[in-house]
């Protein structure tokens, strides 16, 4: 529940399987984690009540799994996912209540999966999805 930072997993380049940051209450940045380019499995930002941003995520071009991005209470943009390309899985957007844009998703093509925006109060447009 403390845990404010991801320093320490700076040096991590490639996740051959799930990348899951879930239920950190006090993390407030995803910055450690820039170096990394590739998640081989899914990637789940999941309950992080302080979380603004997904900058720190910037590397990341390919998730060979589903992209769950739910219930970050002050999550406001999903800059830091703007490198991404390809989902090979689903994408689920839901329960960001502070969430206004879909901005940072922009360089996706390809889902391969199923697309669920749901609950998202403050979200009034799909802009950023122009590519799919």
């Amino acid at each position: 529940d403390q845990l404010t930072t991801l320093t320490g997993l700076d040096g991590i380049t490639t996740v051959g399987g799930y990348l899951a940051i879930i239920n950190n209450d006090q993390l407030t940045t995803l910055t450690a984690l820039d170096g990394i380019t590739t998640v081989g499995g899914y990637l789940a930002i999941i309950n992080n009540d302080q979380l603004t941003t997904l900058t720190g995520l910037d590397g990341i071009t390919t998730v060979k799994g589903d992209l769950r991005i739910r219930n970050n209470a002050k999550l406001t943009t999903l800059t830091g996912l703007n490198g991404i390309t390809t989902v090979g899985g689903g994408l689920s957007i839901w329960d960001n209540a502070e969430l206004t844009t879909l901005k940072g998703l922009d360089g996706i093509t390809t889902i391969r999966g199923g697309l669920v925006i749901r609950s998202n109060a403050r979200l009034k447009a799909l802009t950023g999805l122009d590519g799919i």
